[in-house]
């Protein structure tokens, strides 16, 4: 046989196997049928989150509306991120910081009846911080808060999804 074949071969009967050991590739969530026409509301100061929740929402052939319009009401009640000292160096001077993320929400149905009581959410990363390097730690420090951003939505959606299974 040529190897061409084989390496195909090889590559289906190993396809083959990946659903009986769990294996699955991540696809759209489960969500509950009345969220089919979504409001979402949160804090002032929420963008980023709303942005990333809405193109997860949306991922997901959720429909996000006026409130007037929605058959299900997604209410972030507290969005915080906090930077917390994590340990300070033999010169007094901080060397890590962590990023505390903590996150509150619910989802009533149109008529206000409750789907999902009031979960929290909370994440967490660290990170050193060099006095040379200020304007790394700032990019790095970007750059987590933008992680944790994506990490929360999905914790959400996520949440969402267990708790009507």
């Amino acid at each position: 046989m040529r190897p061409r074949v084989i390496r195909a071969l090889l590559g289906l009967v190993l396809a083959a196997q990946l659903p009986g050991c769990g294996f699955a590739l991540r696809g759209q969530s489960q969500l509950p049928p009345e969220m089919a026409r979504t409001h979402l509301t949160a804090p002032a100061g929420s963008r980023e989150l709303v942005n990333e929740l809405t193109g997860l929402l949306r991922g997901n052939g959720i429909d996000i509306v006026a409130a007037d319009a929605a058959t299900a009401g997604l209410r972030i009640t507290r969005n915080e991120l906090a930077r917390n000292v994590q340990s300070i160096g033999a010169t007094a001077r901080v060397r890590e910081f962590v990023l505390v993320y903590q996150l509150e929400f619910d989802l009533v149905d149109a008529q206000g009846n409750t789907l999902l009581p009031s979960q929290l959410l909370e994440l967490e990363r660290d990170y050193t911080f060099d006095q040379g390097q200020v304007l790394g730690a700032a990019s790095e420090e970007e750059y987590l808060r933008q992680e944790m951003t994506r990490d929360m939505a999905r914790r959400i959606v996520e949440s969402i999804e267990l708790a009507i299974r």
